[in-house]
């Protein structure tokens, strides 16, 4: 399904739309096939619940999007489940996502809203792969083992609850300001949060207030930078961190 160029416009309901797991042998990976929605260069729209089962790629793909929402969606299987590049002022609420890759990903948010969401994946709960500004999460569960099995590698272990990595898919210059993590609770993931700026990447403000984590298998917390600059602020208020922590004789 596509929705290029258009307004005021969306999908509500609460049927199911089944991508098939088509595999493309010419697909990325030799194997995948069509994002099940794909939207691009679009505003004012509206995703309400219904059901993505069995994407072949994406449930849901996103470039430049503005003044939308995506609320009560339910994800299961496929990769990653809403993956947005580009958009302001948009919404994802009370969502549930079992997926193999990314629960939701993408970058250069301006002014996104992640609330009330349950995120299962077999990677990363939360991705930010290009910088982003004046960004919220809240009210989230986010949890390990993966349901769905990664397809490409057959993996079910989950990486971060929240990855704050631009450049984790090639240069992506910019500032990371105004971002807010707030009553997340995280079970059995790698680790609750974990930000990493590269080269040209800075960071302004950063607030986590009520991380609640348990079973965390590699790191407590992290941010890091890779290039010269400081995080500028980072505010942590409240987080009960339990950790597990795996054994692996193979790490230096």
């Amino acid at each position: 399904i596509h929705f290029v160029g258009v307004s005021r416009s969306g999908i509500e309901g609460e049927g199911t739309i089944d991508g098939a797991q088509v595999f493309n042998p010419r697909g990325e990976e030799h194997q995948r096939g069509p994002h099940t929605i794909l939207i691009a260069n679009s505003r004012n729209l509206r995703f309400k619940d219904f059901k993505v089962v069995r994407a072949s790629n994406y449930a849901i793909l996103g470039y430049e999007i503005d003044k939308s929402s995506f609320t009560g969606i339910h994800i299961v299987g496929g990769w990653d489940g809403i993956h947005i590049r580009g958009c302001n002022h948009v919404k994802i609420d009370r969502c549930e996502m079992h997926t193999g890759d990314d629960a939701i990903a993408g970058g250069y948010w301006n002014h996104i809203r992640i609330t009330h969401c349950t995120l299962n994946s077999s990677c990363n709960g939360i991705r930010m792969i290009q910088p982003s500004q004046n960004m919220l999460v809240e009210d989230c569960t986010i949890y390990g083992p993966g349901v769905e099995k990664h397809i490409t590698s057959g993996n079910r272990n989950s990486a971060y609850a929240i990855s704050l990595e631009p450049g984790g898919w090639g240069p992506a210059p910019g500032r990371l300001d105004n971002i807010t993590l707030r009553r997340i609770k995280t079970m059995t993931v790698l680790a609750p949060l974990s930000v990493t700026l590269s080269d040209d990447n800075t960071l302004g403000k950063l607030v986590v207030e009520d991380l609640t984590a348990r079973d965390i298998t590699g790191m407590a917390l992290s941010v890091k930078s890779w290039g010269t600059a400081r995080s500028e602020q980072v505010i942590i208020h409240r987080a009960d961190l339990e950790f597990r922590g795996i054994d692996d004789p193979k790490l230096p």
